[in-house]
């Protein structure tokens, strides 16, 4: 379900993207794929985590997992928010992509189920 979810967010944010960029001109409309990119990886990273330490029981690999989710992602996250390039509100509605398109995963899976 996760992968489906990240398909989907970022189908939306590559067409948001090109709508906002065409209507606005402005390179700062890229913030919203590179941030539901972030949240995609962040999405995908948490997934595997889970599965890791409640399903494997793998401690070496959690601790890599972790290494690189919370130091390294949250970074790069602090990162795009500081960036002068886009508005940070294009990397907000990039994070609430990423959301949404979990909502829309979630909701076409119980769709398929009770249909």
């Amino acid at each position: 379900m996760i992968n489906q979810s990240i398909k989907y967010s970022l189908g939306l944010s590559a067409l948001g993207t090109l709508l906002f960029f065409i209507s606005t001109g402005h390179i700062g409309a890229i913030g919203l794929f590179i941030s539901t990119l972030w949240g995609s990886v962040n999405l995908y990273l948490i997934d595997k985590l889970a599965k890791s330490f409640l399903l494997t029981r793998n401690h070496t690999h959690t601790s890599f997992l972790l290494l690189i989710k919370f130091p390294l992602l949250y970074f790069i996250g602090y990162q795009l928010l500081q960036a002068k390039i886009w508005n940070p509100w294009f990397v907000a509605l990039g994070l609430f992509v990423t959301f949404l398109g979990l909502v829309i995963s979630s909701l076409l899976q119980l769709s398929g189920k009770f249909a």
